[in-house]
């Protein structure tokens, strides 16, 4: 590897480059990129075209030449190639679609709540409408195939292959992943990704903690606003609902035309603009409550997409779960707070300020999103998630 290269030069006092032949950095490289199954490839494409100028009169300019040509298309077809199975403007509009889902159920859900509300039994009716959701998605997911990933890793490579070749078409190929040692708790504190997992779960921690309030106590807070008592304050509710449902549809697209970071940072301002209005102005007028309140869910839509989108950018699929489960855990402590303390908190001490807590949250995430959050707008998974790149995807501005 380039790594045993590396140190053989420093013993010897020398550059790398001198002791590697333009070849073997070439299968470096491609072992870097896309394991030894790639590696075979290469090495199989390097031996076609030394047979190829065996015995010839071509000079040996011009078969070098050839042969870094040779290289380059190899490159581009791989690099190709692993796009197409992993498309990047696809992400963030595949991840929108399930952040929107997510906020189309809790929309409905709202709704149903009004509806129902007058009806005798109704909560009965609430609980028992969750099944419909269940039945639709047992009757979509029948045919959905397994990982092939998985299937590869337990031998059963065949299946993988079908599966690829019927999804992605017959012109992909599965690579070939090397053998990952099993992560540990202390490889994950003691590696560039400790830095990202604090990121993630701040920045979900503050986001998800006000609208886990909004939407569990929802009625309460619009009957403390002059929303309206009972149902009334469910419509009210289900109307922010709403804001949150329309607020990501744009947001999937403004992902990958504004750019991941550029998004973040505008949404937080407005969405802690809103809160704030509502913070130290609790007696405003109707129309002022609705406009701020639409004003948060509305921009909350790319950072609640980016919840999604930015644990499968910057973490590997070696220590993706673990590293998102650790961030996710430490952001689940903030709601399991919110949601015991947010009604104790609005009878200790009013609407307005308990609002006010819920700007701090999203100005703390705006400024630790300043200084850390990355851009990963048209960069490959292999690129976003690579430690030894962290530095300059963190520092991009």
């Amino acid at each position: 590897t380039r790594d045993m290269y590396a140190k053989l030069a420093k013993l010897l006092e020398t550059d790398v480059n001198y002791l590697m032949t333009e070849n073997e950095e070439f299968m470096t490289e491609v072992g870097s990129f896309y394991g030894r199954r790639g590696q075979a490839q290469a090495s199989e494409i390097l031996s076609q075209t030394r047979e190829l100028f065996a015995g010839g009169s071509l000079s040996e300019e011009d078969q070098k030449a050839f042969a870094i040509e040779m290289q380059r298309i190899f490159m581009d077809s791989k690099k190709v190639a692993r796009e197409k199975f992993t498309p990047k403007k696809y992400r963030s509009i595949s991840m929108g679609a399930v952040s929107a889902a997510w906020y189309l159920g809790a929309t409905v859900a709202a709704f149903v709540g009004y509806f129902l509300y007058t009806v005798p039994d109704g909560w009965k009716w609430m609980l028992g409408s969750a099944v419909i959701p269940c039945i639709i998605l047992l009757v979509g997911r029948h045919d959905i195939p397994e990982s092939p990933m998985w299937l590869a890793k337990k031998g059963r490579k065949e299946e993988a292959d079908e599966i690829v070749h019927r999804v992605f078409g017959e012109d992909v190929e599965l690579e070939d992943e090397e053998e990952q040692p099993k992560t540990s708790l202390r490889m994950l504190l003691h590696s560039g990704y400790m830095k990202r997992m604090v990121f993630m779960g701040v920045f979900i921690l503050c986001q998800v903690v006000p609208m886990y309030a909004i939407y569990t106590f929802g009625p309460d807070i619009m009957t403390a606003f002059g929303l309206g008592e009972g149902q009334e304050s469910i419509l009210g509710e289900s109307v922010v609902s709403l804001f949150f449902l329309i607020g990501s549809i744009p947001a999937m697209f403004w992902l990958n035309s504004m750019g991941r970071r550029k998004l973040l940072l505008i949404s937080l301002v407005f969405m802690g603009a809103g809160l704030t209005i509502l913070g130290v102005w609790p007696m405003a007028p109707i129309f002022v409550v609705i406009l701020a309140f639409g004003m948060y869910a509305f921009f909350s839509g790319g950072p609640g997409i980016l919840q999604w989108l930015y644990p499968n950018e910057l973490f590997p699929t070696e220590v993706r779960a673990s590293a998102v489960g650790i961030a996710i855990g430490f952001s689940r402590i903030g709601t399991i707070v919110s949601t015991y303390g947010t009604p104790l908190f609005l009878a200790a001490f009013g609407v307005g300020p308990t609002m006010l807590v819920a700007a701090v949250l999203v100005g703390i995430c705006l400024v630790m999103s300043w200084f850390i959050a990355p851009e990963t707008k048209g960069k490959s998974l292999a690129e976003t998630s690579a430690l030894e790149g962290i530095d300059s995807v963190y520092k991009a501005r």
